[in-house]
């Protein structure tokens, strides 16, 4: 009779620490059931459509986002074996949208509207070149881009609230992931975490909240903007969202720039992170707790974990849309294939401002012959050269040298592209697998919570160093660098 308490005791521990992780892509969200060691259980991925409009641009029914994650949520649960249940649950999303909606009804009043859009171009050129530009940047630590979620609200309030017929004063304003959020507590919770916030365009580093000064200025009210909380730190449960069940925790929201941190534990100053996404590469910096020696002209992010915080220089080379004509395949499928690590005559000069211009790149093409994989190879090539050159800009403005170069991915990338990265910046690199991104958010959850379970080990890490020597690669480099001082600097 002991021996079968025991049993069905343990079956009940082993079963206790199920984690729903929601993971929110550009148009798609996947979820899973991830046990207390980081293994996944079960993963359900669920689509919903991107919408283009002349009024609205990009943009998504956050409707249609809901019922696709409870679809997903739904065949989880069904699928679960008798013994295991959901015992908590995380989010994690890019935050790249944002919609109003009612509070109190939670009744959606606009779509969605993603940021990467140029909806807002014409209020950016309006305010780039003017004087509170420096008063800006003061604040928020941030370069003024058209894709701030500043910039978009500035768009809202003096053109898109034309479209609606409500009043954005006696609203609230959320992402995707607040939303599911504000949903799945029944209305009650209206949070969002620290390190989104850092990157909107219209937070205060020295006051750690959203801009009073920049809230005025958009005609909003403080009230339409969510509080501001430790994204490991959540102390909110489930209620009203079926198909779950009431009082399930919701132990941590956060961006999922934070994963590219979660590799290690206690991460040195002076370390860099390189992450590769779909339509975009990241660089950020660990520059510790002090911001206020570094250049306003740099834009800063906050890096919130259950460990640690710490601020970082943070830049993005976006991926320009090219036509068909010259890519077949788009940019994560390139990514994907081995590259011919081989001198080519063809060069993409990809412009390091496109975010303050219209003109993104050049193609230059010397070879007669040239190939589909010659164009691919010259843009991985072009895109690491951006990043060699913010690299520069990254030490010419700060005094701490960057020293352990850490890359990750949100997509599939192939050992051949992280070679020729290592080349490029003639600096040896640490390969994170993110496979196992979940295990990091399962030990920053554990640690805040102070849970005594010791600490999961972490993703597997792989160096690589440059096989290329360092004159070939600076002279080819320099190369770029001519073809781009004379194509955008003239």
């Amino acid at each position: 009779m002991f021996v079968f308490f025991y049993f069905l005791t343990r079956i009940k521990i082993m079963g206790s620490d199920n984690l729903l992780l929601i993971d929110i892509k550009h148009n798609y969200v996947d979820v899973s059931i991830c046990n207390s060691y980081g293994k996944t259980l079960d993963h359900q991925q669920r689509l919903f459509d991107c919408q283009v409009s002349s009024e609205f641009g990009r943009h998504v029914d956050a409707n249609e986002f809901l019922y696709a994650t409870r679809s997903a949520i739904n065949q989880l649960i069904v699928s679960l074996p008798k013994r295991q249940s959901v015992d908590q649950i995380g989010i994690v999303g890019n935050m790249d949208s944002f919609l109003f909606c009612d509070q109190k009804t939670g009744m959606v009043l606009t779509p969605s509207f993603y940021l990467e859009d140029d909806r807002a171009l014409d209020i950016y050129m309006a305010i780039k070149n003017t004087s509170i530009v420096k008063d800006y940047e003061s604040i928020t630590h941030q370069v003024l881009s058209r894709y701030s979620l500043f910039t978009h609200l500035k768009w809202f309030v003096e053109k898109g609230v034309s479209f609606f017929s409500f009043s954005p004063q006696k609203s609230v304003c959320m992402s995707l992931e607040l939303y599911l959020l504000f949903n799945l507590t029944g209305l009650d919770c209206f949070q969002q975490d620290f390190v989104t916030a850092s990157s909107s365009g219209f937070f205060d580093f020295i006051e750690q909240d959203f801009s009073s000064i920049i809230i005025k200025d958009l005609n909003l009210n403080r009230s339409c903007f969510p509080e501001l909380v430790s994204p490991f730190l959540m102390e909110e449960k489930s209620k009203g969202f079926i198909p779950l069940n009431d009082g399930i925790p919701i132990n941590f929201m956060t961006h999922s720039s934070v994963k590219n941190w979660l590799f290690e534990s206690n991460i040195v100053c002076g370390s860099l992170n390189i992450h590769i996404a779909h339509n975009y590469i990241t660089l950020e910096q660990h520059i510790g707790l002090e911001i206020n020696d570094f250049d306003n002209s740099i834009s800063k992010s906050f890096v919130v974990k259950g460990k640690e915080s710490f601020y970082c220089l943070k830049d993005l080379i976006l991926v320009p849309n090219f036509s068909s004509d010259l890519f077949s395949a788009g940019f994560s499928d390139i990514l994907s294939k081995e590259l011919v690590l081989s001198d080519s005559r063809s060069w993409i000069i990809l412009n390091p401002d496109s975010y303050d211009s219209t003109h993104e790149f050049a193609l230059i093409n010397h070879d007669v012959a040239s190939s589909s994989c010659s164009f691919e190879k010259a843009l991985i090539e072009g895109l690491f050269n951006v990043l060699r050159l913010k690299l520069q800009i990254f030490e010419s403005s700060s005094s701490i040298q960057p020293h352990t170069f850490y890359c990750t991915s949100s997509c599939l990338v192939d050992e051949s592209v992280w070679q020729l990265c290592a080349d490029i910046l003639q600096h040896p690199l640490i390969i994170v697998d993110m496979d196992q991104s979940s295990i990091g958010l399962i030990n920053e959850m554990n640690y805040s919570r102070q849970n005594s379970k010791k600490e999961l080990k972490t993703c597997q890490l792989k160096t690589i160093i440059p096989a290329q020597d360092p004159i070939s690669s600076y002279a080819r480099y320099q190369t770029w660098v001519t073809y781009y001082q004379k194509i955008f600097k003239n």
